[in-house]
């Protein structure tokens, strides 16, 4: 048995690693890739480590579990200071990462 979060499958050109946070392509329904601008407002969740329930088909090769609810790991920064028990995580300007929210926006 994994871990205690649901993901769904979704597609990427790019590799993806666990805990890096993903947006979806506007342009392409169902692909995803790593969030690359602060506060992204296509965000969609985090590339889970070990879903216990995983929807969605995994045959694809290059398809990745994002999990949508639960707890998991996710790369974060220090770009709006220091994150604490309880701070909302938002996407970073770093390439995948999170950092913590201080504005409004999307959050995890």
């Amino acid at each position: 048995i994994g871990g205690a979060d649901l993901a769904e499958n979704y597609t990427s050109d790019a590799e993806l690693i666990p805990g890096q946070i993903v947006s979806l392509l506007a342009n392409n329904p169902g692909h995803i890739h790593k969030t690359a601008k602060a506060y992204d407002d296509t965000m969609l969740g985090i590339v889970a480590t070990a879903p216990g329930l995983v929807l969605g088909d995994n045959g694809d090769p290059q398809s990745f579990p994002v999990a949508l609810v639960g707890r998991v790991p996710v790369l974060v920064t220090t770009e709006n200071g220091a994150i604490k028990a309880g701070d909302r995580i938002t996407s970073s300007s770093v390439a995948g990462f999170g950092m913590k929210a201080v504005q409004a926006g999307r959050v995890l």
